[in-house]
C-alpha cells in the first residue's frame, strides 16, 4: 500500500486525499514536456482544472466541518434561556424569593455548565476546553449555595475565586503551548 509524503499514513488504493492529514494524495501530472498536441494540452489542462476543484472543494468541506464541529453552544444558550424564565415564573410565583434570584441562578447555570463540560469529555477533541466548564460550573454552584445560605460574608471567598481563577489561567496556557498547532 502507498504511503503518504506527508504524514506517512497508508493510504487505500485510489484515495485522492490522506485520510489522516488531509494533504492530496497526487497533484496534477507534471507538464508534457516538448511538442505536444492540441488534444494532449486539452486534457493536460482539463486534468490540472480538476485536481485544482477536488482542492477547492476538500478546503470547502473542511472549513465546514470547523464550523459544525461545536454544537453544544446554541443548546447551551436555549437552556440558559429556560432556567431563566423558570427562575422568574418561580419568583413570580413567590415560590422564591429576590434575594435569592441570583443564588438560584448560579446553580442553575453552575450545572448546565457542568453537563456540558460532560457531553464535551465525551467526544476525544475538546477534552482540554472540558475542564474549565467544569470547573467553572463546580465553582458557580457553590457560588450560588454560599448566596443562597448567606455564607458569602466571608472576605475569603474573593481571594479563594482569584486564586482558583489563576490557576485555571496558569493550566490552560501549559495545556495550549504543549498541543500541537493546527494547521491551516
Amino acid at each position: 500500500m502507498p504511503n503518504c509524503r506527508n504524514c506517512g499514513a497508508e493510504l487505500s488504493e485510489g484515495a485522492a486525499v490522506c485520510p489522516k492529514c488531509g494533504q492530496p494524495v497526487a497533484g496534477p501530472p507534471p507538464p508534457p514536456t516538448g511538442p505536444i498536441s492540441r488534444e494532449r494540452r486539452e486534457r493536460y489542462e482539463k486534468s490540472e482544472k480538476g485536481e485544482k476543484e477536488k482542492r477547492e472543494k476538500e478546503g470547502d468541506r473542511e472549513k465546514r466541518e470547523k464550523r459544525e464541529t461545536d454544537r453544544f453552544g446554541p443548546i447551551v444558550g436555549g437552556f440558559v434561556l429556560i432556567l431563566l424564565g423558570f427562575l422568574f415564573y418561580l419568583q413570580w410565583s413567590n415560590v422564591i424569593s429576590s434575594r435569592d434570584f441570583g443564588g438560584y441562578f448560579m446553580i442553575g447555570m453552575g450545572i448546565i455548565l457542568v453537563v456540558w463540560a460532560l457531553l464535551r469529555y465525551m467526544t476525544q477533541e475538546f477534552k482540554g476546553p472540558a475542564m474549565g466548564l467544569l470547573i467553572g460550573g463546580i465553582i458557580l454552584g457553590f457560588i450560588g449555595l454560599s448566596t443562597i445560605y448567606e455564607l458569602s460574608g466571608s472576605w475569603s471567598w474573593p481571594l479563594l475565586l482569584i486564586g482558583l481563577g489563576l490557576i485555571l489561567v496558569v493550566w490552560s496556557i501549559a495545556v495550549y503551548s504543549r498541543s500541537p498547532k493546527p494547521r491551516q
